[in-house]
């Protein structure tokens, strides 16, 4: 057998739990969606040849894609957390993660009521676009603080052994 194929008994971490892993899977790819628009914004916004009627818009969007990058990275550091804390932290993660479904939901119920949820003023911003996005991040944010904040983490994981038995050969 090769040294290198069994496991360092002294220093072996345990992979990550489903519980863990299912949580932290679908926050990190809505943090990579998130900095996929804030890249996309920045680019779209930061276009010379745009009409001049949407040349305000653009000009918003480039000013706000720090911010949303800043979530973005938000975003894969609650996925960290659920992946790799401690359960504090994992707990800490799914309480975020609620709250945030919980904004999500709202939003969606704004928006389906007619209210434009992060406009100052309806007139410029359509109100019936994005409810169905919002009731999807709503469910998503809502399945990842379930999963993440229930039990213990060291539910069924993926654990990989190498090792061989060769006292029962």
């Amino acid at each position: 057998m090769n040294t290198s194929d069994r496991p360092d008994s002294g220093g072996a971490r345990r992979a990550p739990s489903l519980v863990r892993l299912a949580p932290a899977a679908l926050v990190g790819a809505m943090g990579v969606i998130v900095l996929s628009v804030a890249f996309s914004g920045y680019v779209v916004g930061s276009s010379h040849d745009l009409p001049a009627e949407v040349s305000g818009d653009a000009r918003a969007l480039v000013a706000a894609t720090p911010a949303i990058a800043a979530v973005g990275l938000l975003h894969l550091l609650v996925a960290l957390a659920f992946a790799r804390g401690r359960d504090a932290v994992r707990l800490v993660a799914a309480s975020v993660t609620g709250l945030v479904a919980l904004a999500a939901g709202t939003s969606a119920a704004m928006l389906a009521a007619g209210i434009d949820p992060v406009g100052w003023s309806s007139a410029a911003h359509p109100i019936g676009a994005g409810v169905g996005t919002m009731a999807i991040a709503a469910a998503v944010y809502g399945l990842a603080a379930l999963v993440g904040g229930i039990g213990p983490a060291d539910g069924p994981s993926v654990e990989r052994r190498f090792e061989i038995d060769l006292a029962a050969a």
